[in-house]
């Protein structure tokens, strides 16, 4: 049996003369196969898209910057425009999950996230 690309946790698959053995002799049942998927640690899924989310430096913020971001296939460069604001969201197009029908791909969704530094030190502190 080959599991599909894109099964979703609780989603089920039948196969067809493949369960037990029918009463006085007569053709086997179906076998019905219930899928537990084990939640990522990078990702949240919603459907056939997922979500990521990003912390990045107040400096980056706020002049911008070029980070790697991972996927289920790697990982590409996501550009952060100068004044980038907490809760901004990217998207990248079909780079979530693929339709367990066929339909495509889901994508990707970039949650920002600035990450404020309590304990600046003299050399930071000049740079402001």
């Amino acid at each position: 049996m080959t599991i599909p690309e894109g099964v979703d946790n609780e989603q089920q698959i039948r196969l067809a003369g493949e369960g037990a053995p029918g009463e006085n002799g007569g053709p086997q049942g179906d076998l019905y196969i219930v899928f537990r998927v084990k939640p990522s640690e990078k990702f949240e899924r919603d459907g056939d898209d997922i979500y990521y989310s990003l912390d990045i430096s107040i400096a980056q913020a706020t002049l911008g910057d070029e980070v790697k971001v991972p996927t289920l296939k790697g990982s590409v460069m996501l550009t952060i425009p100068a004044g980038t604001q907490t809760e901004k969201q990217f998207r990248l197009k079909e780079k979530g999950i693929k339709n367990v029908h066929g339909y495509g791909y889901g994508d990707l969704f970039i949650n920002i996230n600035v990450v404020f530094i309590y304990h600046i030190d003299l050399v930071t502190l000049k740079i402001f």
